[in-house]
């Protein structure tokens, strides 16, 4: 411990107990006790702060709503203490965080943190004894060998927070806990095709307007295109006012489709990962919409070639000769 609280490469070091059950405003909820042995707690906060004093805790989102709770809300608490008696304390939410897997049965949703003094004081009966009741209660759950005690601890992101976090696995591989998704991450990943299906079929759809679209115009427009020949126009100059035509049309879809998808995708990612209990971060790939833009634009033009060729072959006269 002294180690990882001296070692500049540790940022967070947090420890505790997890897997006990509390009582919130009448929702049943599996809480983790804690001690931030050094820097901020080592979990994602999603709004609020950490619960840093007695009578505080901070909730999942889901917890938040089954307790019928906001942050800021005084609810009431009960805590079962070590001789199988409830206690009933005014707790106030201080914020919401996104729980791991291994620290709650409900999902990232789900759970509690309580600081360790806080639950201790809530579960000591007040009187004379109650200091000493609750020294008494810190001894022993700090104890490493006490059941469901864990750390959690975060690094720096550089070689030397790697090289730190990659020897301690390897000098507590056995009691480390075994990394897995949430269930509701596997759910939503396997789903996740189906967004990009609809993107494809809408992709197609969307290159066989533009090709009908082109096709269309240079039927219809035969007469001007014969005009614009006769003029003086060669054939690659009509097929460059073609494939400039459907340019056009993609950077107005451009323009008008890649901000909006954008701003309606943030609200929809910031509503769903909300309502999971993540942290709602929302990310642009911005490599990614260039990437995408540049093909709209060479595949517009790849559907222009053909309506292209047919209007550099088109024979003046023919064309101006029909009604």
């Amino acid at each position: 411990m002294q180690r990882l609280l001296h070692d500049p490469s540790v940022t967070r070091v947090t420890y505790g107990v997890s897997g006990k059950f509390i009582d919130v405003n009448g929702a049943p909820v599996q809480a983790t006790l804690v001690l931030d042995g050094k820097g901020p707690f080592v979990f994602s906060l999603i709004n609020g702060r950490y619960p840093s004093r007695d009578g505080e805790l901070a909730l999942g989102t889901q917890t938040l709503a089954a307790a019928k709770a906001q942050i800021g809300s005084r609810v009431p608490v009960a805590v079962i203490g070590p001789s199988g008696k409830s206690r009933t304390s005014e707790f106030t939410v201080t914020g919401t965080i996104a729980f791991p897997p291994s620290l709650s049965a409900g999902g990232l949703g789900d759970g509690a943190i309580v600081p360790l003094h806080a639950a201790a004081a809530a579960i000591c009966p007040a009187g004379p004894g109650s200091s000493r009741c609750v020294k008494k209660l810190l001894a022993k759950v700090e104890d490493p060998q006490y059941p469901d005690w864990g750390m959690a601890i975060a690094t720096t992101p550089t070689a030397a927070g790697r090289a730190t976090a990659a020897r301690l696995d390897r000098l507590f591989s056995r009691e480390l806990s075994v990394f897995s998704v949430p269930v509701n991450l596997v759910n939503f990943g396997q789903a996740v095709n189906f967004p990009a299906l609809l993107g494809v079929t809408l992709a197609l759809f969307g290159a066989a307007t533009l090709a009908h679209l082109l096709f269309v115009t240079v039927a219809r427009r035969r007469r001007e295109i014969a005009l614009l020949k006769v003029l003086g126009f060669v054939r690659r100059q009509v097929g460059a006012a073609v494939c400039s035509q459907a340019t056009t049309v993609a950077v107005v879809g451009i323009v008008v489709g890649v901000p909006t998808g954008i701003a309606v995708g943030h609200v929809i990612w910031l509503a769903f990962a909300s309502n999971l209990g993540a942290v709602p971060l929302a990310v642009v790939p911005v490599g990614l919409v260039a990437a995408i833009v540049a093909g709209v634009v060479v595949v517009s033009n790849a559907l222009a070639f053909v309506p292209a060729a047919l209007a550099a072959r088109l024979h003046p006269a023919e064309a101006l000769r029909e009604a």
